[in-house]
């Protein structure tokens, strides 16, 4: 009988310590949850602009490189461009070469924005510009991407 009443209160101590590891444990996958889906929201807008970045590089291939001259120096993001007349995006328009840059530059705007897709598929708070030649032509051409991530990162 003695041993009986000494180890009741040692039962209780092991189940109290089990309860704290316990929870320890559950917060840190908590906190494990957290960053993973931090990471991942930023992979995946890091995804999006490279996706975005080739886009923009496509339509300038697919255009005449006479035009190519007007990709560049362009700040875009926020809205900035509002849609050229004509229209290119009908089958049926008859754009030059400088209209179709002109509407390229349009609907790859309102991409990194996420205006095409509903405000769903877009960059947060973008800014891009396209570098390269002056007067275009062959030549080094930059796309420049930049927007708010949820993590800091370094160069």
């Amino acid at each position: 009988m003695f041993a009986r009443r000494h180890s009741k209160g040692f039962t209780l101590i092991e189940v109290l310590i089990t309860l704290i590891v316990f929870a320890v444990g559950i917060l840190s996958v908590a906190g494990l949850q957290i960053i993973s889906k931090k990471t991942n929201y930023d992979a995946v807008q890091r995804t999006t602009a490279s996706m975005l970045a080739q886009d923009i590089i496509q339509r300038m291939r697919a255009n005449n490189e006479t035009s190519w001259a007007t990709y560049i120096n362009e700040d875009l993001g926020g809205g900035t461009l509002a849609l050229p007349n004509p229209d290119c995006s009908a089958a049926a328009a008859d754009c030059s070469p400088t209209e179709m840059a002109t509407y390229d530059l349009y609907a790859w705007e309102q991409a990194i924005d996420g205006a095409s897709d509903g405000n769903a598929g877009g960059l947060v708070e973008p800014s891009a510009c396209i570098r390269g030649p002056a007067g275009g032509g062959e030549g080094t051409y930059f796309v420049i991407l930049a927007w708010r991530g949820v993590q800091e990162l370094s160069n």
